[in-house]
Formats: C-alpha cells, sequence, structure tokens
C-alpha cells in the first residue's frame, strides 16, 4: 500500500452477523484478518480475569486437533496467528499468504479453532499459571502499580476497574465451566468485527468472511458499555515501593471516537505533550528544568471514557517539585491553549505523518479495527486530514477546558516518599494486580499476545 494511496473501504454483513471490513491491497501475496469481539475485561463481571484468560485459551485445542498440532501446522502452513485481549476487545489475529495451497487450510483450521475450542484441562492451568507470574512479576513494576491504583480510582463503580489479569482471588475460583459459559455469550456472529486487508477482490474477500464466521452462532451483541463519570473530586495516593525514582501518573477520564472534541484533544496531546522532544511537557519538565528524562502525555480512547494520561519518572528528591510543575503546565495549557506557532507545527507533523500510516497492512488493519470496533464513519480515514487541518486554538482550549479538568484528576505516585498528603480517602481503595493498561487497543503488537506460531 502506497503511502497517501485512497483506501477503498468495503463493508458488508455476514449471514451470522458479523461486520467485515475490506481493502484490497495486492501488492504483496498475503492477508491479514483480524477478529474483534467485545468480549474485553469490561465484559468480566463477577470473576476478574475471565476475558483474558478465555482469550487465551482460543487455539488450544479442538475436537480435533490437539495445541501441539495447531502450532505445528500453522509453522508448516507459514501463517502467523496471534490472540490477547484488553478492556474493551478480545482479539485473533491471522496472517496467510494468498496462495491456495497455504491459504485454504489456514482459513478452515482458523475457522475450527475461533469456533470449537475445548478448553482442555493441561492449556487451562498453564495459561492460568501464567496470569498469576504475570500478577507476581507485576508487584515490581512501579508503571503497572500505578496504572492499577489509577484506574481503581478513574473508575470505582465502572467494568472498565476490572483489571484484565484478574486478582489472586479470582484467579483462585476461575473454573473452565466459567471459561465455556464466557465463550458462548461473547464468541458469537453478532458480536465480531472481522477485518480483512490483502491480495484478494471483493468476492474473495466475502467467501473468506462466509468461510471464517459460518460456523459461530449468530448470538446478540452486548449491550454498550456505560459512559464513564468524571471524578467529583481530585484524588492523590502514593504507593511505597523502593526505588531511586518517583513514577507519577495524572489522568481523567471519559474521552472516546466518536466526541466531537476528538480531533481537538488529538491535536492538542501532541502539542502538550505527544510531541515527544517538541511538547511544551518535555521542553518545560526535562529540557529546562532537568526534572525527568522522560515525560509525555496521550489519550486512551475507549467504548465507555478511556484516560487523558500524563507520565514522567523522576529523582525522589525533585518529585514534589516534578509534579507540581506538571500541574502548573496542564493548568495553563487548559487556561491559555496553544500558540498560533505550536498548532501549525503540530498540524505540519500530523498531516505529514497521517499517510505513512496506512503504509502497510498491519497499519491499515488497526485504522479498519477502529473504524469497526467504535462505529466510526467509514469516511474517517478521507475527512481524518480536513478534520486536522480544521482544528483551531479556540477549539483546542474548549476541548481541554470541557474534558482534561484537575479538580477531576487523579493522581498517582510510586516511591519511598509520599510526597503529598492525600486530598481525600484514597489510600483505603485497595490496589489489586492487573495487567498493564492500555494506551491505544487494538493489540496490534502487544507484548503480551499469545503466538499461535513461532513465526515473528
Amino acid at each position: 500500500m502506497q503511502p497517501g494511496r485512497a483506501l477503498n473501504i468495503q463493508h458488508w454483513q455476514t449471514t451470522q452477523g458479523t461486520q467485515v471490513y475490506f481493502v484490497a491491497s495486492p501488492e504483496l501475496p498475503i492477508v491479514d484478518i483480524r477478529f474483534i469481539f467485545s468480549a474485553g475485561a469490561a465484559r468480566d463481571g463477577q470473576i476478574p480475569g475471565i476475558a483474558k484468560l478465555t482469550n487465551a485459551m482460543i487455539g488450544e485445542g479442538t475436537s480435533t486437533h490437539t495445541s501441539d498440532e495447531i502450532v505445528a501446522a500453522f509453522e508448516q502452513l507459514g501463517a502467523q496467528v496471534q490472540t490477547d485481549a484488553d478492556r474493551d476487545m478480545a482479539v485473533l489475529e491471522l496472517r496467510s499468504l494468498t496462495h491456495p495451497e497455504y491459504l485454504q487450510p489456514t482459513l478452515a483450521l482458523v475457522s475450527e479453532i475461533i469456533s470449537q475450542p475445548t478448553f482442555p484441562a493441561t492449556a487451562f492451568q498453564r495459561n492460568l499459571n501464567l496470569m498469576r507470574l504475570n500478577l507476581e512479576g507485576e508487584k515490581q513494576d512501579p508503571d503497572a502499580l500505578a496504572e492499577r491504583a489509577l484506574f481503581a480510582h478513574l473508575y470505582p463503580n465502572h467494568p472498565y476497574q476490572t483489571m484484565p489479569d484478574g486478582t489472586v482471588d479470582s484467579l483462585k475460583t476461575i473454573t473452565i465451566k466459567d471459561l465455556q459459559t464466557f465463550y458462548q455469550r461473547y464468541y458469537v456472529g453478532k458480536n465480531c468485527t472481522l477485518v480483512i486487508v490483502g491480495a484478494l477482490n471483493r468476492a474473495q474477500a466475502e467467501a473468506m468472511a462466509q468461510q471464517l464466521t459460518a460456523q459461530l452462532p449468530v448470538g446478540e451483541a452486548p449491550t454498550e458499555l456505560p459512559k464513564a463519570l468524571a471524578l467529583t473530586a481530585p484524588i492523590q495516593q502514593h504507593i511505597s515501593f523502593p526505588s531511586t525514582q518517583t513514577h507519577i501518573q495524572l489522568a481523567t477520564s471519559g474521552i472516546t471516537y466518536n466526541d466531537a472534541d476528538y480531533f481537538p484533544l488529538l491535536v492538542g496531546n501532541y502539542i502538550l505533550g505527544g510531541g515527544s522532544f517538541s511538547s511544551i511537557l518535555n521542553k518545560t519538565i526535562r529540557q529546562d528544568r532537568g526534572l525527568s528524562y522522560s515525560v509525555y502525555s496521550g489519550l486512551n480512547p475507549m467504548q465507555g471514557g478511556g484516560p487523558f494520561i500524563i507520565g514522567l519518572q523522576t529523582k525522589n528528591e525533585s518529585a514534589a517539585e516534578a509534579l507540581q510543575l506538571t500541574k502548573t503546565t496542564l493548568a495553563h495549557f487548559i487556561a491559555q491553549g496553544p500558540t498560533a506557532e505550536q498548532l501549525k507545527q503540530a498540524k505540519e507533523y500530523l498531516l505529514a505523518s497521517f499517510p505513512m500510516k496506512a503504509a502497510s497492512n498491519g497499519s491499515i488493519l488497526d485504522y479498519l479495527g477502529l473504524i469497526g470496533f467504535y462505529h466510526l464513519p467509514i469516511q474517517y480515514l478521507e475527512t481524518y486530514r480536513e478534520k486536522i487541518s480544521q482544528v483551531t486554538m479556540e477549539q483546542i482550549k474548549q476541548a481541554f477546558e470541557t474534558h482534561i479538568r484537575l479538580n477531576q484528576a487523579a493522581i498517582i505516585t510510586v516511591g519511598p516518599n509520599d510526597i503529598a498528603a492525600p486530598q481525600n480517602t484514597a489510600h483505603t481503595i485497595p490496589v489489586t494486580l492487573n495487567h498493564a493498561a492500555q494506551s491505544i487497543s487494538l493489540l496490534p503488537a502487544h507484548a503480551t499476545q499469545k503466538k499461535l506460531s513461532a513465526h515473528q
């Protein structure tokens, strides 16, 4: 796919109710496919960890193939298959050669593992033990500790409070029957978005989509997740941790891709802290004051309203100063907005870099997944540059005033010294072990993805 090339996105629905999004990319004889189910940790209910564990068991065995046989078959066919789940979604992704000798048996096997998992006991115990090891490892990860506490505070009565890796206690209670029940509810045609990018024509893509979903029950899509409510007061919590640096995270919640302020927030975030060395936070905190080697801000849009997060690490003795300067810098940006020159430079970068983001099958797959899963307009990519170009300084200021409020923020510090007294009873909220919080979701290259093939 050449940079800047227009994408002819085609969309239809299979007989099982699956929404399909397809882009022909004939340059290489490969096809990339992604199943996306609304079956992430937000659907865990009373059993934290069940979504991630259910997804991990896809490909661990069917009525006719063991896990070892499945892995060997994919290796022989030169196919790559991986799975993962975050808060919003569960994913199975496939890359295959398009020559029929390789493609047809690959599609048949993928259809089998997605529609006929048997959840064998040995694989169940192995994946359960891996999740337990993840929880143990996260005790030594200050960023994971901060993120875990952050989500507990930002989403106290919302499904996003559920941590994808569950808790020590919840993992003791999950049974194979629980996984089967979860799978039967959420891995259905009407709860699936199927994305296809590759060297195919429309007829071939339709036949492929039908083959891949034909054995899924039609089922029903779950209700949309509720919109997260903003905090009614600021929260600050310190987590004691033996380290030479203090890790700081500041966040607010409520951001979605469909929000009318999304593009002003996107451009504003680049100016504030998303633009690496060119950002205001980097210049103020790192370059001018030398308080942090790395400081960033990021938008994390999610179905129920994801967080805006500022993160940094600093020497323990400068933690209070760094936090105060971060808050002051953010408050000034909210009140004043960007300068004309800052807006000009941000637009130039975002407009110039956008074509390259659609230069590979994988990046196109990501965008189609966004469009399908988050119900964005089919013209989203066509209008992306126009919407960036139209953002004004006043729109950015207005968007940040509306969505990024310091009096509705959660601040988590992790290090040896408590740098500020808590502003309320935040310390009484338990911090449960979890998988690291998602940053943009669609999981194309997540570090914890389970590979069903040895090919990288």
